[in-house]
């Protein structure tokens, strides 16, 4: 969508009205004040109006998709062998690690779009 304001049809308009309609200087100044006021708030509402106020907020993956994400961030941290459980973004972390792979794969998890909560049943031996 393309959004012109044409800036020239009000110039001429004020010269129209300054030769036919106003007789004094303060007539004319007050009526470009007004007209001024008008031409910037139509130039603001045709900018709102062509923004993109659709904009869709990203939806909340589903349990397969949140898996595999927190699966990924996984791998990046280099944890593997974990069972992983998602329902309703309600993440489960089961299996064998150390301190700081508990930690690790709380925190890659919980960065997941649409993870509300983590429990982490990981055992450290």
């Amino acid at each position: 969508m393309e959004c012109n304001f044409a800036g020239g049809l009000g110039s001429n308009l004020i010269r129209v009205l300054e030769h036919s309609l106003l007789s004094t200087p303060s007539e004319k100044q007050n009526m470009k004040k007004v007209f001024g006021s008008l031409v910037l708030s139509a130039a603001l509402i045709s900018s709102i109006g062509c923004s993109n106020w659709n904009r869709n907020t990203p939806a909340s993956m589903d349990n397969t998709a949140m898996e595999t994400e927190i699966r990924k961030n996984l791998a990046m941290d280099h944890i593997t062998g974990l069972q992983i459980e998602v329902h309703g973004g309600m993440v489960t972390l089961n299996g064998h690690g150390s301190a700081a792979d508990r930690q690790k794969a709380y925190d890659d998890a919980a960065k997941v779009n649409g993870v509300k909560s983590v429990t982490n049943n990981i055992t450290v031996p």
